[in-house]
Parts: C-alpha cells; structure tokens; sequence
C-alpha cells in the first residue's frame, strides 16, 4: 500500500473537508510535529492537485497587492 504524508495542518483541514480520513498520526521524534497519513488513491491525488492549485493562486494574489 502507498501512502500519502501530510505535514500541513491547513491542508489536512482541507482534505477533511472533501471527506477524506487519516488512517493514523505519528508525532517527529526530533521536532515534535505532528504528520498524518493517508491511504493514496487516484480521488486524494486530484484533491491534492485542487489544493495545489489553489494555493498557487492564493501566493499570485498576494503578490499582486
């Protein structure tokens, strides 16, 4: 099985929010932050582009003001 890592609070949230579940967390040994795992599949690979995407979009608008 592959998995997916997340170390993104915001994009955990987002992942939340289009219905996806962590199968479980695990906390850095030397830094202490927390990362979550997710089973890939093709659906969270999309999800992921979106937020992707939406990010990029997010540090363009940023840029311009």
């Amino acid at each position: 099985m592959r998995y997916y890592l997340c170390f993104s609070w915001k994009q955990k949230e987002f992942l939340k929010e289009h219905d996806f579940k962590y199968e479980f967390k695990a906390r850095h040994i030397g830094n202490g932050k927390v990362f979550y795992f997710y089973f890939w599949s093709y659906q969270l690979d999309l999800c992921l582009r979106e937020y992707s995407e939406i990010k990029r979009i997010e540090l363009e608008l940023g840029k311009e003001l």
